[in-house]
């Protein structure tokens, strides 16, 4: 994370800008001075309740103040937890955890994960039920409309089971696929929900690979 986007590093600017000592902001957030000092100094994370009292007396959003919005207030109060454009309707947060997104995944053929992240997104922790890691990746291409639109953010539970009829992401002689999985008298086919695309036989299954399991789509706005 950038050094402007930690807890730390932003209510130290907003004080600045504010001119609120550490005492009056300990008065207006009602939390312990102690406590107070310990996350300004960022040797410890706020809880979400405390979050959510440093927002309300501090004047902006929650989201802002971890990082994972570059706007203050939004707008009918709101919360855009998502990067990159993408947001979410959620308005009652839980803590936030981040995803890193990864280079495009074509929903023909394309590329999967590089080693380091492009961006992140937030998501509310158990907004996808899983103890699984969490990646996500845009698609690219229209061969899954309509389920998944090019530009869609798809958000993979890496090393998830993936049953026949669902989605996956998945690798096949050395490209990569986002692909809903069909089983026929024990053949794997990797079938695109748009029509006009013809579907993939596994004809040679030690070069198959099933990365990810499709737990959401958020649209682009």
């Amino acid at each position: 994370m950038k050094n402007d986007q930690t807890i730390s590093s932003r209510l130290k600017k907003l004080m600045k800008e504010k001119g609120i000592s550490l005492n009056r902001l300990a008065e207006l957030s009602g939390i312990n001075k102690g406590n107070l000092s310990r996350y300004v100094s960022g040797e410890s994370q706020p809880r979400q309740t405390s979050i959510h009292k440093l927002a309300q007396a501090l004047d902006v959003d929650e989201v802002w103040i971890m990082g994972l919005s570059e706007d203050r207030k939004q707008e009918n109060g709101t919360s855009r937890i998502f990067r990159k454009g993408y947001e979410s309707a959620v308005k009652t947060l839980s803590r936030i955890i981040r995803i890193p997104i990864f280079n495009p995944l074509s929903c023909g053929t394309g590329t999967w994960v590089e080693e380091y992240p492009e961006d992140y997104i937030g998501l509310p922790e158990g907004y996808i039920c899983t103890s699984l890691p969490l990646i996500a990746n845009e698609a690219e291409g229209d061969s899954m409309e309509p389920t998944i639109s090019n530009g869609d953010l798809l958000i993979f539970a890496v090393g998830d089971e993936v049953q026949s009829g669902q989605v996956g992401a998945f690798g096949y002689e050395g490209a990569f696929y986002c692909k809903r999985l069909r089983s026929h008298d024990g053949d794997k086919w990797l079938y695109s929900d748009n029509p006009e695309y013809a579907p993939i036989r596994i004809e040679n299954p030690e070069a198959f690979q099933t990365l990810g399991k499709l737990r959401a789509v958020v649209k682009k706005q």
